[in-house]
């Protein structure tokens, strides 16, 4: 059980200004940002930098603009996440996550899942929006697949989206009850053309037995992480962040209306 190369670098900081704020969510801290009195709500369960890195910000500040919505992102990781360590390290330039004692700690699959369901339950009570969706990237992925499954329950969300995932299981996708949208990178170690076409072929079937429909992005010439952390410097990797967080938020503009 392992996160790709591009999991474990920093990668671009971005140099836009975020908008929201860093408040609280019930017993989590998180970052929020948008209409509070929106009837539309968007969960973010961001990779293995956290609810803290500014990268993410500035992507939930896309979304509530685009989509009109409220967006959340919880900690998760109890304030331990890789940009809290990197910035509490005596030499942040050369920070070395230790991966494995993470994973160990925070696991992305069910030791996560409970509270993410009270994250979401925390929207609800606070916000009561008509609709909910929720984004993975990385380590979230498989958190909003469980959310869009009967598993999580009065939990379930009414879409999900993610890119570039890590550690999800085929049997998420076949267990999928809502519509999706899938970025993926072109060079990505983790979600491997094995993994993709398993994943794949198990929502289109269950879409063609009259399920929701699943809808496949791929982007050439990106890695695995360039919807949150890819170098905005780089005219190409830049467009392609940009048209991926467009691609969700007319995705959830859509499918939360």
């Amino acid at each position: 059980m392992s996160l790709c190369a591009s999991c474990l670098e920093v990668g671009s900081f971005s140099q836009a200004k975020a908008t929201g704020q860093l408040t609280k969510l019930g017993k989590f801290d998180a970052y929020i940002t948008g209409d509070e009195k929106s009837d539309k709500a968007v969960i973010i369960v961001p990779d293995v930098w956290g609810y803290s890195f500014n990268n993410v910000h500035v992507v939930a500040d896309k979304f509530a603009s685009h989509i009109g919505a409220r967006v959340y992102i919880p900690d998760f990781h109890n304030n331990e996440d890789f940009n809290k360590q990197r910035l509490a390290s005596p030499d942040p330039a050369n920070f070395k996550p230790a991966v494995g004692d993470f994973l160990a700690k925070y696991h992305p699959r069910d030791a996560a899942w409970p509270s993410v369901r009270e994250a979401v339950d925390e929207i609800r009570k606070v916000q009561k929006p008509k609709k909910v969706g929720a984004v993975g990237y990385c380590w979230g992925a498989p958190s909003i697949l469980h959310l869009g499954s009967a598993a999580a329950g009065a939990s379930k969300v009414d879409a999900v989206a993610f890119a570039h995932p890590s550690l999800t299981e085929t049997s998420d996708f076949e267990a999928l009850q809502v519509p999706g949208l899938f970025v993926l990178a072109e060079h990505d170690q983790i979600f491997t053309p094995e993994k993709k076409e398993a994943a794949q072929e198990a929502t289109k079937k269950f879409a063609k037995q009259g399920g929701p429909l699943a809808t496949w992005v791929w982007y050439p010439g990106v890695t695995h992480g360039f919807a949150i952390r890819g170098d905005e410097s780089d005219a190409y990797t830049a467009q392609a962040m940009g048209a991926a967080a467009n691609q969700v938020a007319s995705f959830f503009g859509a499918q939360l209306a």
